[in-house]
């Protein structure tokens, strides 16, 4: 059987990141194999020997990540908060009060959750990008200014692959004035939304749903 000479057992691991599951797993010594088992499935996972707990957590991931929800992070950058009052004639009427309303009742629609976070400042874009590798699914990223110039906020970016991260613009910015036309995060994202308004938005999530090629809702097609 799986508990003797043949096997360590690692012992009863919760699954992370809100997985519900749980299971034992046991490295079969003198290779590079963990087995990890729950009450519904059984996976091999390769892994070298001295990081097994690392491997540990990666294969309950693994399995987990067909049944659970979806979870992205919609974030905006500085002087987002301002809109509704920030030149209308560019960027509309609409608060961002009311596009977060709007992608809340977007994401039940389509049975996945969203958290939206703004910030006027590059250091908590960075810790919430950081973080999100451990939190979420994927990412809706209005850089705002930063989009022209932030080598930081690039490299955060870059830095989590393969989370996915849709760049979104309420203005079409290669239309406007020469040093807004250029995006040094786009190139670490999956994909770009300009120009489409509050709208962007939920195209952002249109496009992180499929690129992520699982149903929005458990248990659907």
């Amino acid at each position: 059987g799986l508990v003797g000479s043949r096997y360590r057992m690692l012992g009863w691991f919760p699954v992370p990141n809100g997985c519900r599951m749980a299971g034992f797993a046991w490295l079969v010594p003198g290779t590079k194999w963990l087995l990890a088992v729950d009450r519904f499935r059984v996976v091999w996972f390769p892994v070298p020997e001295p990081n097994f707990r690392y491997g540990l957590i990666a294969a309950f991931e693994q399995m987990g990540k067909d049944g659970k929800v979806m979870k992205f992070l919609v974030l905006n950058g500085p002087n987002l908060n301002l809109l509704g009052v920030r030149e209308p004639e560019v960027y509309g009427t609409t608060t961002l009060a009311d596009i977060e309303g709007m992608v809340h009742a977007y994401a039940d629609e389509l049975g996945v959750k969203v958290y939206c976070v703004q910030s006027n400042h590059e250091g908590v874009l960075i810790d919430e990008v950081q973080h999100a590798r451990l939190e979420y699914d994927g990412i809706v990223f209005n850089p705002a200014a930063f989009t022209h110039y932030s080598y930081a906020l690039r490299d955060a970016v870059a830095a989590i692959e393969p989370i996915p991260v849709v760049e979104v613009h309420l203005s079409d910015i290669s239309t406007r004035e020469a040093f807004r036309r250029t995006s040094v995060i786009e190139p670490v994202c999956i994909a770009q939304v300009k120009g489409r308004g509050p709208q962007g938005y939920l195209d952002a999530i249109d496009i992180l749903v499929k690129h992520l090629g699982r149903p929005a809702v458990p248990g659907t097609e």
